[in-house]
Parts: structure tokens; sequence; C-alpha cells
């Protein structure tokens, strides 16, 4: 997506839209995030099992806090890092902390269904970003998802950051 001479108007190229990075980018974020939980939850309730239906919107209520602090401080997050994609606002800034609470909240209100629909929304939000080259909440946001190539030469990265944790759940 690129910025037209320096104007709030957004051109969306859906050639670059690149819908499986963040697929894979926001689900990096949410094993993050179980992977937080599980280890918390072994090391202040280590006989005790948590119940999976609480433990999941717990952690997407705790997330879209996280997310949009992190969005707001350092443009992009764990996931996003890995994969190189950033989210900035239509001046190529990083967002303010409301906008990105917003951005947050719809991606699990309208990309994930609020985990009850997330099949269904995934689809279509998989396919408004590939025909129009934007999601339905970039584009009310007005907000500005790049991404650059992240190469071959970062793929054991990306893969020892999805192990590591494992390990350390198994250790705790």
């Amino acid at each position: 997506m690129d910025l037209r001479n320096g104007s709030n108007t957004m051109e969306h190229d859906n050639i670059n839209a690149r819908p499986w990075v963040r697929y894979w980018a926001r689900y990096i974020d949410m094993y993050y995030m179980a992977v937080l939980i599980i280890m918390l939850q072994k090391i202040f309730f280590p006989t005790r099992q948590l119940d999976l239906n609480i433990a999941t919107v717990g952690m997407y209520i705790i997330w879209i806090l996280l997310e949009a602090q992190l969005l707001a401080t350092w443009g992009t997050t764990p996931g996003k890092w890995l994969l190189k994609t950033k989210v900035r606002d239509a001046n190529n800034n990083k967002l303010s902390l409301k906008t990105a609470l917003a951005r947050s909240f719809l991606v699990w209100f309208m990309g994930l269904g609020m985990t009850v629909f997330y099949p269904i929304t995934e689809i279509l939000a998989y396919s408004e970003l590939k025909n129009k080259g934007v999601t339905v909440w970039d584009k009310r946001l007005n907000c500005n998802v790049m991404h650059e190539d992240f190469g071959t030469e970062r793929i054991p990265l990306i893969v020892g950051a999805i192990i590591l944790p494992l390990l350390v759940i198994d250790y705790i």
C-alpha cells in the first residue's frame, strides 16, 4: 500500500497485500500469548487445569490491550516483527494508542469473529484483503500495513522463535 502525494488518500495494492504473512504473524502472536498463559499457569497454579474457553477469551482480551500498546509504541508485534510487517497510519507514523486499540478490537471482532465465528470471518477477511488490497478495519481506520521481504535467511530465526517457547514450557 502506498500513500499518494503525501495526502491521507491511500492506494491499496492487491498484489502486495500478503494475506498469508498477516495470517501467520497473527497466529505467531496468539501462540506467544498462549505460551505466556501456560507458563503463568504452570508457575502459579501447577496442579490446576485452566478452563479452555475462559482462557481463550481472557487471552484475546489481554491481547487486544497488549497489541494496541505494541502497535502504538513499536509499530509492530512479535509475530509481525518476525515476518517484517509494520502497521502505520496514513502519514506513515506509528498508530496512536486510540487507533491501535480500535484496530485491535476490530480485528478481534470482524477478523477473528470474537473467537466464535472465526472460520467464517477469516475467510471473509482473506477475500476482502485479496480482492481489494485492504481489510475492513484498516480501511475504516486509515491504516497502512507494510511488508518487507524476510528472505530465506530469516527462516531459522522464525523456526527458533517458535520452538524455543515449547522448550521453555517443557522445562517449567
